[in-house]
């Protein structure tokens, strides 16, 4: 992708994205494309400009995507994978702020891990070929998936509640560390420094 010196984090955030999807009349969320995204390029894969917003177009299930949509949405993928690479680990998954509703904020961090297991298997890896760590994790998103329980507003659920958004993210990043090494890095570990004796 093309990095964009220009880009407008403001436009980048939940509600602005939001405003934009609705517009489309899209009946995605921002948190299901965005989760979406983030498995793919987990995955170790990577959408070539044109492949990327046909996909998105696919994903949010519109017939057509406005110039303004188009702008977004390469902002958006250049955005992910910066944050992915971020040695800082700024990468967080796109959800509602904490305006909104317990229930809510749930709700979009269950359909973003439904999301990144699709956008992860889209990127083919294959299952045997999974550490376990990994494939403890996609399961653990698997059950925060099915998060559609109403929350009552209450410290200890929006403290649970931000113990598994910080888990999920921590999670995504291991998960993009383990299928996108370097080459250098494979080759390290294929061939590891010998002990002396």
């Amino acid at each position: 992708m093309v990095n964009n010196p220009q880009r407008d984090e403001k436009a980048l955030d939940y509600d602005n994205l939001f405003e934009l999807f609705s517009s489309l009349k899209s009946i995605q969320t921002p948190a299901e494309l965005h989760g979406q995204l983030t498995g793919y390029l987990c995955s170790g894969k990577r959408f070539q400009p044109d492949t990327w917003l046909q996909v998105a177009q696919k994903m949010m299930d519109i017939d057509a995507l406005t110039d303004e949509a188009k702008v977004t949405l390469i902002n958006l993928y250049d955005h992910v994978i910066t944050k992915l690479e971020d040695q800082s680990f700024g990468f967080q998954p796109l959800l509602p702020d904490e305006a909104e509703s317990l229930t809510a904020q749930a709700r979009a961090i269950g359909s973003w891990s439904q999301s990144f297991l699709a956008g992860f298997g889209l990127g083919g890896a294959i299952q045997s070929s999974l550490s376990e760590e990994i494939i403890g994790i996609l399961r653990d998103f698997a059950q925060i998936a099915q998060l559609e329980t109403e929350l009552e507003d209450s410290d200890s659920n929006e403290s649970d509640l931000t113990e598994i958004i910080e888990y999920v993210r921590m999670a995504a990043l291991l998960v993009y560390t383990e299928f996108n090494k370097t080459s250098d890095q494979k080759q390290t570990q294929s061939n590891p420094p010998k002990k002396k004796h």
